[in-house]
């Protein structure tokens, strides 16, 4: 069966068990992501976000969910993929959601660090091998009393020029005894591509957690899935008019950013897709799920927001499921 991932047993060297767990989501400091106001248009590219449920099967305040995090099989860093079809950017910031926190050892030293990655080497992957997540370009240190699983926690660093893939993640290695970690990711066949999520073992080896999930003795068994991670890019970038691309598609938010009563959502697609748009709030759940199917050009889409409470959204909008992303604050 396959299902949450919480603790992990090996089975052989490629296949982590699975097994279904009831997940308590742990009530948080209310501390939302948030940039300074300048960068509320932020462009992000964002995977564990394309899932017809929501942002991930969790339900905030208790009940079953989707993760993975610490446990008895020694995970040492979880990283996401991400590809760049549409020439190159800057990256320079990162934002998890994660599900579970907790800082039971009361060291003020326990912490994880962020850490963006080139692509390079061998890795293990459901079909061989592949690049893998290579060399720390950046790395910031989140203690882990910061982090919260009420919103997005969020780093920022100095711009990495990418063009092509890379990756995003987190290193558990200056995690104390005690303290524990699990990111939420997207249900089970909800990916945008295969073997794109990955883990690494005992600080050494990384597997796709497709091909650390799949028993060899029954190739369906794996778990496919991406990481509740995303990357921002240069401020302001992708938007409608200018040169630069994500994905095929370019993204406004219109009518001011902080908002109290709705905005607009102006996007422009290249060459026709099928075009999907959803808002979440910072805890993962949406508030807004549109089919607007096959679509070229500039269109607008008028959001109202007078029921919303005040926070972090994240509006998405897909093209065959690759998302671009942008954050909105609710006041």
């Amino acid at each position: 069966m396959k299902a949450a991932l919480l603790g992990f047993g090996l089975l052989g060297v490629a296949h982590i068990a699975s097994a279904q767990s009831l997940l308590p989501i742990g009530e948080m400091s209310p501390v939302n992501y948030e940039r300074d106001a300048s960068r509320g248009t932020d462009t992000l590219f964002t995977f564990g976000f394309n899932t017809t449920p929501g942002l991930v099967n969790v339900a905030v305040g208790g009940g079953t969910g989707y993760f993975f995090g610490t446990g008895s099989l020694p995970l040492t860093q979880f990283a996401q993929e991400f590809e760049l079809i549409d020439g190159p950017a800057n990256v320079d910031g990162i934002v998890f959601f994660f599900a579970v926190q907790v800082a039971g050892s009361g060291d003020p030293a326990s912490k994880v660090k962020a850490r963006l990655y080139s692509l390079g080497a061998s890795g293990t992957i459901s079909t061989g091998t592949g690049p893998r997540p290579n060399t720390v370009l950046r790395e910031v240190d989140m203690p882990i009393t910061s982090i919260i699983t009420t919103d997005f926690t969020g780093v920022s660093f100095a711009p990495v020029w990418f063009a092509g893939s890379f990756a995003a993640g987190y290193s558990l290695e200056g995690i104390v005894s005690g303290d524990s970690l699990n990111l939420a990711v997207t249900e089970d066949g909800y990916v945008e591509s295969l073997d794109r999520s990955w883990l690494q073992l005992n600080g050494a080896s990384w597997i796709s957690t497709l091909a650390a999930t799949t028993d060899p003795a029954d190739p369906t068994s794996g778990f496919n899935t991406d990481f509740a991670i995303g990357v921002v890019l240069t401020p302001s970038a992708v938007s409608v008019g200018e040169s630069a691309w994500l994905n095929g598609m370019q993204l406004d938010i219109l009518g001011g950013n902080p908002t109290t009563d709705g905005f607009s959502v102006r996007y422009a697609v290249r060459d026709a897709a099928d075009m999907r748009l959803s808002v979440i709030d910072g805890m993962g759940r949406k508030l807004v799920d549109q089919t607007m199917g096959k679509q070229s050009g500039e269109h607008t889409l008028d959001i109202n927001t007078q029921n919303w409470a005040a926070g972090t959204y994240f509006v998405n909008v897909f093209a065959n499921g690759r998302p671009i992303t942008k954050r909105v604050v609710v006041q």
